[in-house]
Parts: structure tokens; sequence; C-alpha cells
């Protein structure tokens, strides 16, 4: 991926046009299953960003286990819920109860991911 990053705009277009015509796929796809695979290297070398959160979906089986071959469309990713509390999101509550512990924990998630998570993210990429 570095050798990659390291050519020019024009040699990338190239290089993106000649995996979309191998893979019967368009261009604009190639490239961006490029970025989403650079962006998820950089996330994932960062220590302090790879214990925050984990990998979910189609992503993960594509990228990280090779189960699958197809082109990612997004970044799926999942928070470590005990970054933010030390309560079990599992244990026996009742509606009400879990109703508020998800509000709870929205809430944590969003000051987490402004405060904590995206700084991280803009110091990397």
């Amino acid at each position: 991926m570095k050798e990659i990053i390291r050519l020019s705009s024009s040699q990338r277009h190239e290089l993106f046009q000649e995996t979309a015509t191998r893979r019967k796929i368009k261009p604009a796809i190639a490239e961006k299953d490029f970025w989403v695979c650079w962006t998820l290297a950089r996330l994932f070398e960062e220590s302090s960003i790879s214990r925050s959160v984990l990998f979910k979906g189609g992503t993960s089986l594509s990228k990280v286990f090779g189960l699958i071959d197809r082109f990612s469309e997004d970044i799926d990713l999942i928070l470590d819920w005990r970054l933010l509390t030390e309560e079990d999101p599992e244990a026996e509550r009742s509606r009400t109860q879990q109703d508020k512990f998800n509000l709870i924990i929205i809430e944590l998630s969003r000051r987490y991911i402004k405060n904590q998570l995206l700084p991280m993210v803009k110091d990397i990429l």
C-alpha cells in the first residue's frame, strides 16, 4: 500500500483502471476499495485506536480474515463498550431499565467519539 500511496495521482489512476479491467468492476470501486484498506491499515496500526474499535460485518470477513472476496463499500466498526462503562450491557434489566441504559450508552458513545476517537483519527489520517 505504501508503494501505491507514493505514486503520482495519474499513476494511481492508471493502476485503478487496470485493476478495474482485471476484476471487471468500475475504476471508482477499485479506488474506493484501496482507500478503505489504506484507512483501515492506518487506523489499526495505531494501538490506541485498535484497542477502541473492532471490525464488524463484511469488511472484517473480506479484509481481515479473507473469508469472502469482495470490494468494500464502507467501513463497519464497533466501539468497545468497556471504554464507556463498567456496567455489562447484556445484564438482565427490565425493558425500561434497558431503554435508559441504551440512551446513556448512546450519549457516552457520542462524547467518546467526539472528544477522544475523532481527534486520534484526525492525527493519523
